[in-house]
């Protein structure tokens, strides 16, 4: 697996959130829709007629969960490899990385050095983490 590989597999977890963040939005407009009353929506439904607006709040929803289980067991495999890597720092830079999402730029200014020598550090940092787990196996 080559070192872009590598990182692309790393990056999952961060759209997953990403994903999961956008559909939960979703999903907080639709329940909006579906509590509200008096909608135009809503004020064309006669009686027994199924609730659209509902139904798709709970489906949303439930599309919500899904994406939330597949985040969670993302993060489990990626917390997992980490605290497999011994460095604390190149762990931590993992992490900031990875697990919160940070770019190049902001890990630039929060350890004072240039995004070159970010870059090469991840780069050692994802190597370690290769030879400690088996996170990119498979």
């Amino acid at each position: 697996m080559t070192l872009e590989e590598k990182k692309n597999k790393l990056r999952k977890y961060a759209i997953a959130i990403d994903r999961l963040a956008r559909k939960c939005r979703e999903a907080d407009r639709w329940d909006s829709m579906a509590e509200g009353t008096g909608g135009i929506v809503q004020a064309g439904r006669r009686r027994g007629e199924p609730d659209v607006i509902k139904e798709t709040a709970i489906a949303v929803r439930q599309e919500c969960e899904q994406l939330a289980s597949e985040a969670n067991d993302l993060r489990r495999e990626l917390v997992t490899a980490l605290d497999q890597v011994s460095d604390d720092e190149r762990r931590e830079l993992l992490e900031r990385k990875y697990l919160e999402g940070k770019s190049n730029a902001q890990l630039s200014a929060e350890y004072g050095v240039c995004e070159r020598t970010v870059r090469r550090r991840l780069g050692t940092a994802i190597r370690d983490l290769d030879r400690f787990s088996e996170y990119f196996m498979g």
